[in-house]
């Protein structure tokens, strides 16, 4: 939230609350959606091992972290980077822009067995205002009727997995960072999530080694994990608080832009910084980038991709330059739109990686 957002929020939920549901503030329990799901996993046993927990929500629109420490809170973020970013279209103007790669390949020859989703997709494409975004998540919802979740899986892997590199290599440089060590236990939930066993691979055991690989390449040294892909990710989100008990402690919330060596707290403060902050970022790239072409390698040996695919060309486009999409996004997506005195709660840490992701959309095409 940016401003005064969270204070009319607040403001309108205490209203509407006492108006529609006849309760008071004093009976509302608030704390953040990004520690629910484990209250849910730790009531449904899927936590075997407490000492370091960490739940990563992915959704549509972001992806929330979670860290407990011996069934304590330690840390929760929230970052502006969840699965929609893959159907859309980078930081182009136009809403109804068709430039994703993903729409582009499967636009004319998608075809639904059902005449009257065949209907409706010809008609949803045909709507000016329809979005690439709203347009694939129909895909994806009718996929019993359509082969696009064979296609996605065939054709643009290693573009889903570049995503998963991202959050993951994220998440591990900022636990490092804040001091914590390596989660021991990594739970996903969040309907986005399952592009993971979707579209890259169902195997848990190749998913835990492209977590160990993360580890590995961030805290240095060996890595086990512990790994839960469960059924039930979107009713982790939507039930988990049910679970929390009234004196639960508080999840203490942190930003994190990908340093933690100055304050980056306000957009002003994040400005001042820029060129130490730019440089950080670039040498953290090159690191994620590096993990990249070595899970890409590794799930080649693992026969999860062709031995015969040409990965080159994604590695070779990942790595060419952040700089000049950084500058380009933090001015167009952060400068020109907040006041200096307007706190981040967001990151600028995924700016060049959501433009990064749309070009290698189109790397298919």
């Amino acid at each position: 939230f940016m401003g005064l957002m969270k204070e009319t929020y607040n403001d309108i939920w205490t209203r509407e609350a006492e108006n529609i549901l006849g309760i008071q503030t004093s009976q509302i329990s608030c704390f953040s959606e990004s520690e629910a799901p484990y209250y849910f996993f730790k009531r449904k046993d899927y936590i075997k091992d407490s000492e370091t927990v960490t739940i990563i929500d992915i959704g549509g629109g972001s992806t929330d972290f979670v860290y407990f420490s011996n069934n304590k809170p330690v840390m929760a973020n929230s970052v502006h980077f969840g699965c929609d970013v893959l159907w859309e279209n980078g930081f182009k103007e136009f809403d109804n822009e068709r430039q994703n790669g993903i729409y582009r390949k499967y636009a004319d020859t998608l075809r639904f067995k059902r005449p009257d989703l065949e209907k409706l997709n010809v008609n949803f494409k045909d709507i000016e205002a329809s979005k690439t975004k709203d347009i694939i998540n129909f895909w994806l919802s009718n996929a019993e009727f359509c082969d696009i979740k064979q296609l996605l899986s065939r054709d643009f892997k290693p573009v889903f997995i570049y995503h998963l590199t991202s959050i993951l290599f994220y998440m591990a440089s900022m636990y490092k960072d804040y001091g914590y060590t390596a989660p021991r236990s990594v739970i996903f939930s969040g309907n986005g999530s399952k592009y993971i066993d979707s579209f890259i691979s169902s195997d848990k055991r190749t998913l835990k080694k492209i977590i160990d690989l993360t580890f590995a390449k961030v805290f240095g040294g060996d890595h086990d994990v512990k790994l839960k892909l469960p059924t039930e990710r979107k009713e982790a989100t939507c039930y988990g608080g049910l679970y929390r008990k009234p004196n639960d402690p508080d999840v203490p919330s942190k930003t994190y832009q990908g340093d933690l060596s100055h304050c980056y707290n306000s957009v002003g403060e994040i400005n001042k910084n820029l060129v130490f902050l730019r440089t950080e970022l670039l040498r953290k790239y090159d690191l994620m980038n590096s993990l990249y072409k070595q899970i890409l390698d590794m799930l080649k040996q693992e026969n999860v991709i062709d031995g015969t695919a040409n990965t080159k060309a994604y590695v070779d486009a990942v790595m060419e330059d952040l700089s000049t999409p950084f500058n380009t996004y933090f001015q167009s997506q952060v400068k020109e739109v907040y006041q200096d005195e307007v706190i981040l709660y967001d990151t600028v840490f995924f700016l060049p990686i959501i433009d990064r992701i749309f070009d290698l959309t189109n790397l298919k095409v």
